[in-house]
Parts: C-alpha cells; structure tokens; sequence
C-alpha cells in the first residue's frame, strides 16, 4: 500500500491499465485482472482510458480510489506504448495517484507566504500614510 513520506514528496501509487480496459497493477491487488468497467470511478477510468487513446495526458480527480481509504485522490495519467509481436499498436494507460492534500501541500504553503506579504503591504501602507499625513501638516 502507500508510502509514508514527506507531503511535498508526492509520494503515491501507480495504476496500469492495459487495451483492454483490464487493471494490471493496482495498489489494492484485488483489483488486478479486473476490468475497469467493475472498479469505483468506472465513468471516470472508461473516459481517462479514452483520452490516452487519443493521444492526452492529463489530470482527474477521484473520490474514495482506494476501497480502503476514504477521501479525495488526484491521477496524473499518460499512454505507454507496449510493443506487439504482430506490430500492433497497443497503449496502456498509466495513472500516478496521490492523495489530493499530499498534492495540494505546495498551495498552502503558497497561500501563507501570500498572506504574509498582504499584511507587509498594509502595515506598509499605513505607515507611508502615517508619514505622509505629518509631513503635510
């Protein structure tokens, strides 16, 4: 199952889907040999397979991925093409799947540092206003 390490390490579990909309890797290994049609966020998995299928990579987000976990889970995903003895083109579907707080940690961290510059601006703009109002007087 997951790794436990450091939020801003993005740290997460791999999902491969193959042509066939059959899981080859999980991190719940009941779910492997599955297709994806029988797993949670069928509607989701069935159109992320389409958009590899189409040449995109992208992002999406999830609710509840793991059966054992509860919570919000964001999938990175792209094709990798898998070579054929009959030279067929044949593309899997790979998802990198974190939690979405793990993934979102860099935007709190942003989100603190754009306070802090408001509250400098304001205690700064008090004081030119302090300055400025003494000198007119």
């Amino acid at each position: 199952m997951r790794q436990d390490a450091a939020p801003q390490s993005l740290v997460g579990e791999t999902v491969v889907i193959d042509q066939n909309q059959v899981v080859i890797s999980h991190p719940d290994s009941t779910q492997v040999g599955k297709n994806i049609s029988e797993l949670r966020d069928a509607r989701k998995l069935s159109s992320v397979v389409d958009s590899v299928k189409a040449g995109r990579s992208d992002f999406v987000h999830f609710f509840r991925f793991l059966s054992t976990e509860n919570g919000e889970w964001l999938a990175g995903y792209s094709g990798f093409e898998v070579p054929a003895a009959s030279k067929q083109k044949r593309v899997w579907t790979v998802l990198a799947v974190t939690p979405i707080d793990r993934a979102l940690v860099g935007l709190t961290i942003i989100r603190q540092v754009l306070m802090l510059l408001n509250v400098g601006l304001v205690i700064a703009v008090v004081v030119l206003a302090k300055v400025s109002s003494t000198k007119v007087k």
